[in-house]
């Protein structure tokens, strides 16, 4: 049985100014010829289309490193990292975001700004 989700969250684009929120299904899938396990996050948007994030690396317990290949021409990547750990990302995450997504040649850009961003 397939199972998803509605996830709600709130965002600011790279300029900062304006606040958005957005609403989407999300459910685990298989990529890359996976069978055992989900390794990958898809979203459905407002107008049907769907986006696949499909995970590169977990700790299991802090941060999760995705690979977004609709960003950055193919190239973009994500890394998530729960509430308590965001003012101190433990380094194997760091580790994993700098091996895999710094050699795609893209720059990195922090989207978590602690004064901008308020507890819900």
């Amino acid at each position: 049985m397939e199972k998803s989700v509605t996830s709600v969250f709130t965002f600011r684009n790279s300029s900062g100014d304006q606040e958005y929120t957005v609403s989407e299904e999300v459910k685990a899938i298989f990529t890359y010829n996976y069978t055992n396990k989900t390794n990958a996050i898809q979203y459905t948007l407002k107008n049907g289309t769907t986006l696949n994030d499909t995970l590169i690396f977990s700790d299991g317990e802090t941060c999760d490193l995705f690979s977004v290949p609709y960003m950055n021409g193919g190239k973009g990547c994500e890394l998530w990292v729960n509430g308590k750990n965001v003012d101190n990302i433990p380094q194997c995450c760091l580790f994993a975001y700098k091996f895999f997504c710094n050699p795609r040649g893209i720059k990195n850009h922090w989207a978590y700004k602690k004064n901008v961003c308020k507890k819900s």
